[in-house]
C-alpha cells in the first residue's frame, strides 16, 4: 500500500508539477529571447537567433527526457 502511494505520488503529482514548471519556464525564456535579442541588436552583438532557439528547445526537451527517465527508474 505505501509502495502504492509513494508510485502515485512521484509518477502523477511530483512529474505533473515538474513538467508545469519546465514548460512554464521554458515558455518564459523563449518569450524572454525577444526582449534580449532587441538589447544586443541596439548594442552592436550579433547572434543567429534561429539557431539559439533551436538548441534551446533541443537542450531543454533533453534535460526533461533525462529527468523523466531517471525518476521511472528510481520509481520501480
Amino acid at each position: 500500500m505505501i509502495q502504492k502511494i509513494k508510485d502515485w505520488l512521484i509518477g502523477k503529482v511530483i512529474m505533473g508539477k515538474v513538467a508545469g514548471k519546465f514548460i512554464k519556464h521554458a515558455i518564459g525564456a523563449i518569450a524572454g529571447l525577444e526582449i534580449v535579442q532587441k538589447f544586443l541588436a541596439e548594442t552592436g552583438i550579433n547572434v543567429d537567433w534561429a539557431k539559439l532557439e533551436t538548441w534551446a528547445v533541443v537542450a531543454g526537451a533533453g534535460v526533461f527526457g533525462a529527468l523523466w527517465n531517471f525518476i521511472e527508474h528510481r520509481v520501480k
